[in-house]
């Protein structure tokens, strides 16, 4: 797409809009859980997945990095929603300290809630998903390889 042949804003355009019923258009329905949040970007990844043309190598060398990207963001999401449980289930504030990017550290204490309360989850899948999580780290250590050209 030629940036003239955007679709550009017009005068006028708003990009929250009110409702008749006073809710805001845009905003509408949006969780404000973190797994509500995760499940919002693994959506849409999966959804930009199901709609790719696998046989079309630009459109897929074009869409990875936002794939991987939301990806990577849904599962930080997850481990944050799962510590947040963990506070939730021993009272304590671990969330707090978990507002960062950087999934190691997140899986360390999101994996401490799993085993503490026996959350339904099976050695095997523990290490497939800590597996998972040191393929996005070693990528994409503090959240920035897939949405900029240059890291800070």
């Amino acid at each position: 797409m030629h940036y003239r042949t955007l679709p550009w804003p017009q005068k006028g355009d708003k990009l929250f809009s009110t409702q008749s019923d006073g809710s805001e258009s845009i905003i509408a329905g949006i969780s404000v859980s973190f797994g509500g949040f995760a499940d919002s970007f693994k959506d849409a990844a999966d959804l930009i997945v199901a709609h790719l043309d696998v046989r079309e190598s630009f459109e897929r060398d074009r869409l990875i990095q936002p794939i991987i990207y939301l990806y990577r963001h849904y599962s930080e999401l997850m481990l944050k929603a799962i510590i947040e449980r963990g506070d939730e289930l021993r009272q304590t504030q671990c969330l707090k300290d978990s507002m960062h990017h950087r999934l190691l550290d997140l899986w360390v204490t999101a994996k401490q809630v799993i085993v503490e309360n026996e959350l339904i989850c099976t050695a095997r899948e523990l290490d497939a998903v800590e597996n998972i999580i040191r393929e996005f780290a070693d990528a994409d250590p503090r959240s920035f390889s897939f949405r900029y050209p240059v890291d800070k």
